[in-house]
């Protein structure tokens, strides 16, 4: 399929200190697909449908409608604006703004309630704890642990995939050292050997 970017979970580098909070914010839209321009939409969807292989939300970047962000407030227990804390490419500026620029990541609950117990008249942002509550523009307040559930991350998984690459070179190069220095020691140990034989003929 033409004009397919990636997921949102795979297009942008978030820190690990955030990846609650990130996840938190963005929910299921961590898994939506950005896609160049509508067209590639609609010709995936119908493959969708032709396949049955599944519903997928895309961000077509064409047509995405992006309200104007939220900028946080320089206040203690603030950590920021959550776009201005991720890292991705120009080309997804507009998906980013979308999903995360009306979103103020806070330290705790705390923080987030006297930042927006300040703000003023306006749009209000929602506002994501580092450990995973989130604060609605309309008031409510989502929290709490369930230890039942396996809390893996899918930003780290992305951020180790990443990795991968370098790490597997980094680990070829140490395998092909010590492929060198294995073959050192072997023609030292023949040379080793040869010596003994020598040495046992002239003691004979």
């Amino acid at each position: 399929l033409d004009g397919i970017i990636g997921t949102v979970a795979s297009m942008i580098r978030v820190p690990a200190e955030y990846d609650k909070a990130i996840e938190t914010a963005l929910g299921g839209a961590m898994q939506n697909v950005i896609v160049e321009h509508w067209d590639a939409a609609t010709v995936a969807i119908d493959h969708l449908k032709r396949t049955g292989n599944g519903r997928v939300t895309f961000l077509p970047l064409d047509r995405l409608n992006v309200l104007p962000s939220i900028s946080a407030p320089q206040v203690s227990g603030i950590v920021g604006n959550a776009a201005d804390l991720v890292g991705y490419d120009d080309q997804i500026y507009d998906a980013v703004q979308q999903l995360l620029g009306r979103v103020w990541i806070a330290e705790d609950l705390p923080s987030a309630r006297r930042a927006l117990d300040r703000h003023g008249r306006g749009p209000r942002p929602t506002v994501v704890t580092l450990t995973g509550e989130i604060v609605r523009p309309g008031g409510s307040v989502t929290g709490g642990s369930d230890r039942r559930r396996r809390d893996e991350s899918i930003l780290a998984r992305e951020r180790e995939l990443r990795a991968l690459p370098s790490r597997l070179t980094a680990a070829e190069e140490r395998a092909a050292k010590a492929a060198d220095r294995s073959r050192e020691l072997g023609g030292r140990i023949e040379q080793s050997q040869v010596q003994v034989t020598e040495n046992q003929s002239m003691l004979e």
